[in-house]
């Protein structure tokens, strides 16, 4: 992945019916994790109440490695989705520019959509 860049799992169906998203970005080589939101077609806004919690982060030779952590039930009525039961997961894998240091560019490739169910998953 190339420095100055941005990669994100969104949860809900699509931009037009809103997504909560733990968006993370490259910057310079640094990391940052963010909880945003985006409601239609626009850029994400970060969210009031951040959290989505990274709990590793490292950005080496192209390479990002990030784990995150973030509540199962939406805290945030309008910003955030329950991720209870099944929802569509969406993982942007090949986001797009950073612009400046917090503005970002449409993603180059289309998100893979899965749909995960949190009553079957293990850890």
């Amino acid at each position: 992945m190339p420095d100055n860049t941005w990669v994100a799992i969104a949860f809900g169906y699509s931009m037009n019916s809103g997504l909560d998203i733990a968006m993370i970005k490259v910057i310079n080589g640094r990391v940052f994790v963010t909880d945003e939101s985006v409601h239609h077609y626009g850029p994400p806004m970060p969210d009031y109440s951040q959290n989505v919690q990274a709990q590793r982060a490292s950005y080496a030779n192209g390479v990002l490695r990030v784990t995150f952590s973030r509540p199962v039930f939406a805290s945030e009525y309008f910003a955030d989705h329950s991720l209870a039961g099944c929802t569509p997961w969406q993982f942007v894998t090949v986001g797009g520019m950073v612009h400046g240091y917090h503005r970002i560019g449409k993603h180059f490739q289309y998100p893979i959509i899965r749909n995960v169910c949190t009553q079957q998953c293990r850890i």
